[in-house]
């Protein structure tokens, strides 16, 4: 019980500074996130607590996500397209843990072919 009222006191003193920085100016406001169902996002970041209590992370997708991005039959030059390949790839492989990479790649390859790029651009 004890471990329960020093999340909760911790909790309410985030509060209070939340509440604090938003009545700073009227014109700036901050958000906070909280943990829910053992997941908390942060930037890019999935943070999840694992059935052991150790941490994973994996990449973030707001719910509103739609997986759309530069069609690879679209008039851009081929630098371009490959470019968003190479940069999603190594964005899953700096945020990923293990755990979560083979998964994150898997999206990928079934993003990217929705997107119109052939096997051979994918791999």
């Amino acid at each position: 019980m004890a471990h329960l009222s020093c999340g909760l006191m911790v909790l309410a003193s985030c509060r209070g500074f939340l509440d604090h920085l938003n009545s700073v100016h009227e014109s700036i406001q901050f958000t906070m996130e909280t943990e829910k169902d053992s997941h908390l996002p942060f930037l890019d970041i999935d943070i999840h607590r694992k059935p052991d209590g150790s941490l994973g992370h994996k990449v973030y997708r707001k719910p509103t996500h739609t997986d759309l991005y530069l069609n690879s039959d679209s008039h851009h030059h081929p630098s371009n397209k490959q470019a968003l390949l190479s940069t999603l790839v190594h964005r899953a492989r700096a945020l990923c843990d293990q755990e979560g990479l083979l998964g994150e790649l898997e999206i990928l390859r079934t993003t990217f072919k929705q997107n119109s790029y052939n096997n051979r651009q994918v791999q």
